[in-house]
């Protein structure tokens, strides 16, 4: 678990689900990260399962954003992949409520603070280019631009263009 001034990010759960859901299955929030949008909470529980096995691996670095004022689930931050350099790159995502407010710059800077702390010496992190707020994250948690490329997103079976930052310890 890890603590900042507002929030805790902690494991996910099985009550996570209908936060999630929530905000899985918004087209506005789904349009910018790496998975479908969710069109039932049949789809969010197969991929909160999954999520939830993958804890089995202590090396899975994955959490729910949870609000300290009202115990709400906001969003979720991980690490989706090791480079094969044996860098992490960090994922998040967001109910639209949130956005705007600071939220995920602190989650973000805490999940750096974290990773640091595990003896990781580079941190990399991606967003769409079109995704302003998302990319304002990232420079406002510390990050640097690397470059600007389209690549084939799998799980969409599409081309986006992403840019990319890293982060050095």
């Amino acid at each position: 678990m890890i603590e900042t001034e507002r929030l805790v990010l902690r494991k996910l759960q099985e009550s996570d689900l209908d936060a999630i859901f929530a905000w899985a299955s918004d087209e506005e929030v789904s349009k910018y990260v790496t998975f479908p949008t969710h069109r039932t909470k049949e789809d969010t529980k197969r991929i909160l399962d999954l999520w939830l096995r993958q804890y089995e691996d202590e090396d899975t670095i994955r959490f729910a954003i949870v609000k300290k004022d009202s115990s709400e689930v906001m969003g979720m931050i991980d690490v989706p992949r090791i480079t094969p350099e044996g860098y992490p790159e960090i994922g998040y995502s967001s109910a639209k409520k949130y956005w705007g407010k600071g939220y995920m710059t602190e989650a973000c800077k805490a999940m750096v603070a974290y990773l640091f702390e595990r003896g990781y010496q580079k941190i990399l992190i991606r967003a769409r280019v079109e995704n302003i707020g998302s990319n304002r994250v990232i420079e406002k948690s510390g990050f640097v631009f690397i470059k600007r490329e389209e690549v084939h997103l799998e799980k969409l079976d599409k081309m986006v263009t992403l840019n990319f930052y890293e982060m050095e310890r």
